[in-house]
C-alpha cells in the first residue's frame, strides 16, 4: 500500500475523532447525560468493532485473510514503502 492510503486513514481518524467533542457538546446540550453518551460511544465502539471481526473472521473462513511473514530468516521489522 502506498503512503497517500495511511494519510487518508489518519486523517479520518483524527476527523472523527475530533468531531467527537462537537457531538458531545451538542447531545450534552440536548439533555443527555454525561454517562448516557459514554454508554452511547461505548455501544458504537463494540459494534463497529464487532462488524470488523465478523468480516475478519469470514476472510479467514475464505482463506482470503492478511498473510504475515514469520519466518525466521526475516529479524529485521519491514514497514510498507521499504
Amino acid at each position: 500500500m502506498n503512503r497517500f492510503f495511511y494519510h487518508l486513514v489518519v486523517f479520518l481518524v483524527v476527523a472523527i475523532w475530533g468531531t467527537t467533542f462537537v457531538f458531545t457538546k451538542l447531545l450534552l446540550n440536548a439533555g443527555l447525560t454525561a454517562a448516557q453518551i459514554f454508554v452511547l460511544r461505548f455501544v458504537v465502539a463494540y459494534i463497529l468493532l464487532l462488524g470488523m471481526y465478523l468480516c475478519n473472521k469470514r476472510q479467514k473462513e475464505a482463506g482470503t485473510e492478511l498473510k504475515v511473514n514469520n519466518s525466521a530468516k526475516s529479524k529485521q521489522t519491514r514497514w510498507p514503502g521499504n
